[in-house]
């Protein structure tokens, strides 16, 4: 959790920095980088870290994930390059775009290492390389935009911070934790797995299999991301780069709260799945209620916080054209609290590898946004998209508590404790400590 906060701190000096030293249109820039490359890099990163987590009978091994990720990671570049032409944005832009994709990229390889690292409850190590990250992040894109004077110089420093820290901690400790295991344990065969299970493992065989057992997570995951950013398209489309720059550090609210609800919600993802297991439905849920008490807590504090102080603070934090603002800000917040009960519940489905059940769910929610964003964003500008978001967060949250509740009510027929339902994708998968 500490992690989680001091990264989320991080990020919001990130949004400080590019507001005080660059200016509206710089924020458009980075925003729709964001907006464009985010749910290509989201989908074809099939959420894999979730399903490490989920994989509580160690079927695959870590080999296989790295070499699928890195082969979705270079398809994810080539399509963000092929809807940057399409799309027709100008040089800078574009170039923009590519470069926050490449952070995205590296920083998915990371998202990867902290699958390895949650699979064995070693939170520790996470939290270690967040704050890392979060300062040198901040660090080195303050140095680069101060060095280079726009937008691109920032996200060059945020690229080589994310790298730094991959290359330098998360391999590296990954690497001396599996050793020290395998000593512990006084297994051989398991030392030379170590050795061999952080490169990348190109079995044809096996990454067919991890694409059947991923694709629904990674649709969903993909669909969520569209969900948040078609706000953003429809401002940047309908009122101009400059209005995104408002809208966007205002909205990115909602990532800095998405940041510590997942914390939250994958700390306790391992516990969930090894419930889902044993059949232990009562613990389920009241891991689940625990969960929401606390986002609920949460949620209250920032509503009270925006709807007393939201000028203040908009105006103190990024600006004074930022306080025009304030009623979008009260809504986001909104959303934000929302979020807590659609997260937890969607991260409870991942944990009992309820893939497929999310898809439609996800699908009907990016409707709801569609259309809620065309109907009042061309008249409303950065209000109508704040409500939009409401709207589509509010059926997200209620169509995920319903399905959540519906698998626990069949949990004893689909647990996988029934070899039959047991992770059918996986199973030819070794092993790997076996």
């Amino acid at each position: 959790m500490f992690g989680s906060g001091f990264y989320v701190t991080c990020q919001f000096g990130l949004l400080i920095a590019l507001t005080k030293i660059g200016d509206t249109q710089m924020a458009g820039q980075y925003t729709l980088g964001l907006a464009v490359s985010a749910p290509v890099i989201i989908f074809l990163g099939f959420n894999l870290r979730a399903v490490i987590v989920s994989d509580a009978r160690r079927e695959c091994p870590f080999g296989v994930y790295l070499a699928f990720r890195l082969l979705a990671m270079t398809v994810a570049m080539c399509a963000i390059g092929a809807i940057i032409f399409i799309a027709g944005y100008r040089n800078e832009t574009a170039l923009a775009i590519m470069m926050i994709a490449l952070a995205k990229t590296v920083e998915s390889i990371s998202d990867l290492f902290f699958g390895y690292f949650q699979q064995n409850e070693r939170m520790d190590q996470i939290t270690i390389s967040k704050v890392i990250r979060g300062i040198l992040s901040v660090v080195l894109f303050i140095d680069g935009m101060w060095l280079f004077g726009d937008v691109l110089g920032g996200i060059a420093g945020l690229i080589t911070a994310w790298l730094v820290t991959l290359i330098c901690f998360d391999i590296p400790r990954a690497v001396r934790f599996a050793r020290n295991r395998a000593v512990h344990q006084r297994r051989a065969k398991l030392q030379r797995t170590a050795r061999e299970s952080f490169w990348p493992q190109w079995d044809a065989g096996r990454l067919k299999q991890l694409l059947l057992l991923s694709a629904p997570l990674g649709v969903v995951s993909m669909l969520i991301s569209l969900n948040a950013n078609i706000p953003r398209y429809f401002v940047e489309a309908w009122h101009g780069e400059a209005a995104l720059g408002i809208f966007g550090p205002i909205s990115y609210f909602t990532v800095l709260g998405n940041i510590v609800v997942i914390s939250l919600g994958q700390s306790a993802a391992p516990r969930i799945a090894r419930y889902y297991c044993e059949g232990n439905r009562i613990a389920i849920i009241v891991l689940f209620i625990t969960q929401c008490a606390v986002g609920a807590s949460l949620g209250a504090a920032m509503i009270l916080m925006a709807a007393t102080a939201g000028g203040w603070v908009l105006t103190t934090v990024f600006g004074s054209e930022y306080a025009s603002a304030q009623m979008a800000f009260l809504l986001i917040t909104v959303v934000i609290s929302l979020s807590f009960v659609s997260t937890f519940s969607g991260i409870a489905l991942t944990a009992m590898r309820a893939f497929r059940a999310q898809v439609p769910l996800a699908f009907a929610t990016v409707c709801v946004a569609f259309a809620s964003c065309r109907a009042l964003v061309p008249q409303h500008a950065i209000l109508g998209a704040a409500v939009a978001m409401v709207i589509a967060i509010g059926f997200q949250a209620t169509s995920y508590g319903i399905v959540l509740l519906s698998v626990l009510y069949r949990m004893k027929e689909h647990s996988i404790i029934n070899d039959e339902m047991a992770t059918p994708a996986f199973e030819s998968f070794e092993t790997v400590e076996e």
